[in-house]
């Protein structure tokens, strides 16, 4: 006689979703940055605390099992687009601020305004602090950026720099002093006007800067939107507001502006932008 069968009844159905999780990029590193981060969240105008990211020691993805009146979602009993409805930038109306802080100081804090929840894991690309350690064999491209407009630093300007053969640009954000540093691979040697006439290690590549600078268009936290222990902390303006920056114009000499400048990328050799006769790079937003 065979043994029935054991039979399974559902009993209770438990759901539990995350309502944001970040992976954090070093671009230069083409790596995760997994450690050594400070991720803070809190709605949109409030004044409650902070609430802090979680680390998984596993993929090392920061995230957030729950937060604050987003709980029908977290329990699967509303859908995400409840908060989110799709908008001309396909996200919605943000209502929660993430800050991002480097307590190793390789990379430069971050602000977002956000939409959660978020189904899918969200990548965030972080730039180097002018005084990280560049990583091996790794071009190197300095500058301390002057806004001759307003005489001040050009701070949170966004810098591109493209090599002959390469599909995109390379991209850094200059810091509160208006100085940065970007990290790229060398182009290959036969992208160099130099290839086979010189040594290898006298090779250079024309590389093309760009940057972009509107200091009316970057969009600051108010106050009523920074929980009170952290009025203190030194907020950069939101990431996406750096990101649509409009170019500004370079100044070689000080006599002329270009939209473009362009440089030689020397093999093993730092490259440091100035305009002729000065000590800084001159901008000028447009």
């Amino acid at each position: 006689m065979r043994e029935p069968e054991p039979q399974f009844f559902l009993l209770e159905r438990i759901v539990r979703r995350a309502p944001l999780g970040l992976r954090f990029r070093d671009l230069a590193r083409e790596a995760n940055i997994n450690s050594g981060l400070t991720v803070l969240a809190w709605p949109v105008g409030s004044r409650a605390p902070a609430i802090m990211a979680a680390r998984s020691p596993v993929s090392g993805i920061y995230g957030y099992r729950t937060l604050p009146g987003l709980e029908q979602y977290e329990r699967d009993e509303r859908p995400a687009s409840d908060w989110c409805l799709p908008g001309q930038n396909g996200d919605g109306q943000p209502n929660f601020v993430v800050y991002i802080t480097d307590d190793e100081q390789r990379y430069l804090p971050q602000v977002l305004l956000m939409c959660l929840p978020k189904e899918k894991v969200i990548e965030v690309p972080l730039h180097p602090t002018p005084s990280m350690l560049p990583p091996p064999a790794a071009a190197i491209i300095r500058a301390e950026l002057w806004d001759v407009a307003a005489q001040t630093p050009a701070a949170w300007a966004l810098v591109t720099a493209s090599a002959p053969g390469s599909d995109q640009p390379f991209v850094t954000v200059a810091d509160g002093r208006g100085q940065f540093v970007l990290f790229m691979p060398y182009p290959p040697p036969a992208a160099s006007p130099l290839n086979g006439q010189v040594p290898l290690r006298e090779l250079e590549w024309p590389l093309t800067i760009r940057i972009f600078y509107q200091p009316a268009a970057q969009q600051w936290l108010d106050p009523a939107q920074v929980p009170e222990g952290l009025r203190a902390a030194p907020f950069p303006p939101e990431s996406a507001s750096i990101i649509r920056q409009q170019p500004a114009r370079i100044f070689p000499t000080p006599l002329a502006g270009e939209v473009t400048l362009i440089r030689p990328l020397r093999n093993r050799t730092e490259l440091i932008l100035k305009t002729s006769g000065q000590s800084r790079l001159w901008i000028r937003p447009v």
